[in-house]
């Protein structure tokens, strides 16, 4: 019963990771937050989850939780940043000096934000993990019985009786 309901669960949270992940190319989903001393974003689009945040030495206002659900027509600033530090690999990608795109004559000080992204198809992939190990261990277990074999062990049974002779195992009718 345990296993059946991991197994569901397992199934349900990688349709719904795999239908977030479609959505993120047609719909950017911005959820934003700030605290006395700094902002957070955190992007779903264009196929990664994409977290940044910057530090105001001087402080600012703090404010609510927001989210914003903006069609997507090109990327948003935080996806094609030009910065020389940190990497961007496979989807993955991490910074610390990222620069937003603003209006240059804006008169006060914008801090750099740090930037870490993530492919969507790695957190798919460990998702998927335990729906695949289900998968392979029915098809391994299906394998041995049209075999004649131990499903326990893998031990020959065209010979033998009621249990197995290696593990001991009762044989299936």
């Amino acid at each position: 019963m345990r296993r059946a309901l991991s197994l569901a669960l397992s199934l349900i949270a990688c349709l719904l990771l795999m239908a977030i992940w479609i959505r993120s190319y047609s719909i950017t989903d911005n959820f934003f937050w700030g605290t006395a001393k700094s902002d957070h974003h955190f992007y779903a689009t264009g196929g990664r989850l994409i977290y940044a945040d910057t530090h105001w030495p001087n402080g600012r206002a703090p404010f609510a939780l927001t989210h914003n659900r903006i069609p997507r027509h090109s990327p948003v600033w935080l996806e094609q940043p030009g910065h020389s530090d940190g990497f961007r690999t496979l989807g993955f990608e991490y910074s610390t000096e990222v620069f937003p795109e603003m209006d240059l004559s804006l008169s006060f000080f914008i801090p750099p934000y740090r930037i870490i992204a993530i492919p969507y198809w790695a957190p798919s992939a460990i998702v998927m993990l335990h729906p695949l190990a289900h998968l392979i261990g029915r098809s391994r277990l299906n394998r041995r019985k049209r075999r004649g074999l131990c499903v326990s062990c893998g031990y020959d049974l065209r010979a033998s009786g009621t249990t197995c002779p290696e593990c001991g195992a009762a044989v299936a009718a």
